[in-house]
């Protein structure tokens, strides 16, 4: 009876991951876009991505923090003209940054500080792991 129920199970697990796989001619997903946030301001803040009128909570980043949030799944080809909306903690209303668009092997440098309409926002390179100094 053990040897049947595991022969089974062996079977069953088998025709489950005959489908699983890539499937052909699919591409795989987009490296993420790292988002590098410091914030300066005395409040936590969320940060969001706004894209063509949809907006994406990213993440948190604390007070006197520097946090790497990443945009997933989008191409950077479709990064163009986007902005962030900053939102503190405990208040109402968002700061939206000004628009920006990125290209390959880019991230974005967020500086939020205290007065949330003097934060900067700006475009580095981001070299993949292999071209960075040691």
């Amino acid at each position: 009876m053990r040897g049947a129920f595991g022969r089974m199970a062996l079977v069953v697990m088998m025709v489950a991951g005959a489908g699983c796989g890539p499937r052909p001619g699919s591409r795989p997903p987009p490296p993420p876009v790292a988002v590098r946030v410091t914030n300066r301001n005395r409040a936590d803040v969320v940060i969001s991505l706004v894209r063509a009128g949809n907006v994406l909570r990213l993440g948190t980043v604390v007070t006197g923090q520097t946090q790497v949030l990443n945009i997933r799944n989008t191409p950077v080809e479709r990064l163009q003209g986007i902005q962030f909306d900053i939102h503190r903690i405990g208040t109402e209303g968002d700061t939206r940054t000004r628009s920006i668009s990125l290209g390959p092997d880019q991230m974005v440098v967020l500086r939020i500080e205290d007065l949330l309409s003097s934060s900067q926002l700006s475009v580095e390179e981001n070299p993949s792991p292999e071209k960075r100094l040691p």
